[in-house]
């Protein structure tokens, strides 16, 4: 029955009836109840009960149709809902740890190394299960990035190798397929390729959600504390391996330690090839950090104490004439130190000479003037190709032939 067609049985005296009656038969509504419910006698008694009633029912069917409108939103909602939860249960099935390790100078254990592949294959296992264990049981992908040439030749100079192959075979066990997710990657000569790579991956990964947390190997650099003080470092930990510098110990981020695998102090300088004191001189206070560029230098023989100047070491090995020291002055333009000293030149447009057909004694030339500028980087240039100067008594030479 619909409101207007009780007024066919129901007097105006009994409107207070109609109106129970009418609340009554809008509680299935739920937004215009409450209306009704408040609905007062018309102040104006002259008006039509008919007219009112019929504006009372063309309110309950806006409200039937708002409420229509809510249950189809309603049911859009849900369905969002629905789709999230999915999502989130993919998320939850693809979520993973990450652990990035400067291989250069963050140096596995040499019980390890020296066991080549071997020890490569040990050294992965123990790293995915220590890292597993220390991260929730949660799948840590491992990812070592390193200059491996540079690296195997300056464990030799240091006599944790024998040979450069061991830590080519050291290499190729760690990236044994047998253990998941465990990468040893060469980056190459040059400088800061390692940090670079890992700068870049620290930054991709901690924009993704399914990564859960980063254990970043790389105690031995301050450089890293410049950009991790400009991430969102609550998802990172720092690896020990060589104690933190003070910038890294300063932004109080969480540490873990694997003694069994990371050696705990840098790779010091080699006393097996370094020259004893001569006669007359003092013994230095403390042995130079090791380093690439004084690993080079280490292979040529200690100046006697009567030298009255330091020779500088050239690619022949002996100093260069007078003349390739002209004719190399007078080039235009200049040689490319890079080109012909490197082996590569990394610039698409360079502005200096790639087309001489160059002697031993230019090239010898061309290292003697490109030492006559200091490396940025001194004693701890990584660089074994870096033809600056690493020595201060070098960096004196320049201009004297």
């Amino acid at each position: 029955m619909s409101p207007a067609s009780l007024l066919d049985e129901l007097e105006w005296t009994t409107l207070k009836e109609v109106y129970s009656y009418y609340y009554f038969y809008l509680t299935n509504t739920r937004k215009m109840a409450s209306s009704v419910q408040n609905q007062a006698r018309p102040a104006n008694m002259n008006i039509d009960p008919r007219e009112y009633m019929s504006n009372l029912e063309h309110q309950f069917k806006g409200t039937l149709d708002v409420l229509r409108n809510l249950y189809i939103s309603n049911g859009e909602l849900q369905q969002k809902c629905r789709d999230m939860e999915e999502q989130l249960s993919v998320v939850h099935q693809n979520i993973y740890s990450l652990v990035l390790v400067d291989g250069d100078g963050m140096i596995f254990n040499s019980e390890l190394i020296a066991e080549g592949r071997a020890g490569g294959r040990t050294a992965a296992r123990k790293l995915h299960k220590e890292a597993k264990k220390h991260l929730s049981e949660i799948t840590p992908h491992i990812r070592v990035y390193a200059n491996i040439e540079g690296l195997a030749r300056a464990l030799k100079h240091a006599n944790i190798i024998g040979s450069v192959n061991t830590l080519r075979e050291f290499v190729v066990g760690f990236s044994d397929p047998c253990v998941e997710h465990c990468d040893f990657i060469d980056v190459g000569d040059g400088k800061e390729m390692a940090d670079e790579k890992i700068k870049s991956e620290l930054k991709w990964h901690l924009k993704n959600a399914n990564c859960y947390r980063i254990l970043l190997g790389a105690s031995h650099d301050n450089g890293y504390a410049r950009v991790l003080s400009t991430l969102n470092h609550s998802r990172i930990e720092l690896l020990e391996g060589p104690p933190f510098g003070r910038e890294l110990e300063a932004l109080e981020i969480p540490q873990v330690r694997f003694p069994e695998l990371f050696a705990t102090s840098k790779i010091e300088s080699f006393t097996s090839t370094t020259p004893s004191t001569p006669p007359g001189l003092s013994a230095p206070s403390q042995s130079p950090k090791f380093s690439y560029a004084a690993a080079a230098a280490a292979t040529t023989p200690p100046p006697s104490p009567q030298a009255t100047m330091v020779q500088p070491v050239t690619a022949g090995g002996a100093p260069p004439s007078r003349d390739a020291m002209l004719r190399i002055k007078t080039l235009f333009p200049k040689p490319c130190n890079n080109f012909y000293l490197k082996g590569n030149c990394m610039f698409d447009k360079c502005y200096f000479g790639h087309d001489y057909k160059l002697k031993p004694d230019d090239l010898a030339a061309m290292r003697k003037l490109a030492a006559t500028k200091k490396c940025v980087w001194g004693q701890e240039c990584t660089n074994e190709k870096c033809y600056y100067s690493h020595e201060p008594e070098t960096m004196a030479l320049g201009g004297l032939m």
